[in-house]
């Protein structure tokens, strides 16, 4: 199983962007800059420097990014996770 978010392409990155800032401006920042799921949920974007080219000029706006990031990364690990431990234990049923 391979998380969504991580599948995400930019213009899937440009719908989540829109839904989290109700902003078509900071969402087009996000499409300009080719964000697709792999660098949302990458330490690429955490930089302050990063935050501001994409929008993200208040501290409000930088902290619910960083939230919202670290939840989604989050789910990409909880769901490679359970992804190990449902194949570890096929294996274990097709060995026996």
């Amino acid at each position: 199983i391979v998380s969504l978010y991580i599948g995400w392409c930019i213009a899937d990155v440009k719908d989540w962007a829109i839904q989290t800032f109700e902003s078509e401006a900071i969402a087009q920042k996000f499409e300009d800059e080719e964000i697709d799921g792999r660098i949302l949920v990458s330490l690429t974007v955490r930089t302050d420097e990063a935050m501001e080219k994409l929008g993200l000029t208040t501290l409000g706006k930088k902290g619910k990014f960083l939230k919202v990031t670290d939840e989604l990364a989050g789910t990409c690990a909880m769901t490679i996770n359970i992804s190990v431990e449902i194949l570890q234990n096929h294996v274990a049923k097709v060995v026996k």
